[in-house]
């Protein structure tokens, strides 16, 4: 059969598609695009400040409020505390990779990929609206960044007090990825369905790849729950069920 011209742009779209999974992927085997903490050592500090606290008591204010006052020289402090600061400190930071590693790059490989299967789906084969395929991929944009922030969430080098508004902050950018999930297979069923309803020729092509999207993406969630979730998962057995989804 002969080629159409007019079906250049989605084989070119499929051809950019795969090339950005296959560019992600090789980057992310040579380790780029891995998430790192940084860690302050060697902490020198410098400028060693004399002063004198002092404990006043204003009229105003029921409860004594301490002043400061730098001392020069041989100054002395007759009412209070001499006491010493350091106004400054030389550090040394590392950079120290997360363990297990977390890669952003598998996020920003979502956010072009999907986006592009996004656009093919409700452009190109249901004829929708340009502020309807703009909606989806914007809900679907916005549901990855908040995959990504709750994973982002490690408690290591976290102290024990601050560690429970860590795991609450987590499930809560998780819960707001679901909810624009929703809101983007509601989009897809109703707004960019009716669409393609329009078109006999590609509503029943539409229809099978409304179905493998829904049941395919729908793993993500339950997979990403006993990987960067709860951590159930070793980060080999990870990598291998994201790659087989993908």
């Amino acid at each position: 059969a002969r080629y159409k011209r007019r079906h250049h742009e989605l084989h070119n779209l499929m051809l950019l598609l795969t090339l950005v999974s296959c560019i992600g992927y090789m980057s992310m085997a040579q380790g780029h695009g891995r998430m790192y903490r940084y860690v302050v050592n060697d902490v020198r500090p410098y400028n060693l400040v004399r002063f004198c606290k002092n404990e006043t008591n204003a009229s105003s204010s029921p409860t004594p409020s301490p002043s400061y006052v730098n001392l020069s020289g041989a100054e002395s402090c007759d009412d209070g505390v001499i006491a010493f600061k350091w106004n400054a400190a030389n550090a040394t930071v590392t950079s120290v990779a997360l363990d297990p590693p977390l890669f952003y790059g598998k996020y920003v490989q979502w956010i072009v990929t999907t986006n592009l299967i996004l656009f093919l789906l409700s452009d190109q084969v249901a004829a929708a609206k340009v502020s309807v395929t703009l909606f989806v991929m914007f809900c679907n944009t916005l549901m990855i960044l908040c995959g990504y922030s709750a994973a982002s969430l490690r408690p290591e080098g976290i102290d024990a007090d601050s560690r429970p508004r860590f795991l609450t902050s987590k499930w809560v950018f998780w819960i707001f990825g679901m909810m624009f999930y929703v809101l983007l297979l509601n989009a897809l069923n109703r707004s960019v369905r009716r669409a393609a309803s329009r078109r006999k020729h590609l509503s029943k092509a539409f229809n099978q790849l409304f179905f493998v999207i829904t049941m395919t993406w729908s793993l993500y969630p339950f997979l990403w729950i006993a990987c960067e979730g709860a951590r159930v998962m070793s980060f080999v057995a990870e990598t291998y069920a994201y790659t087989a989804l993908d």
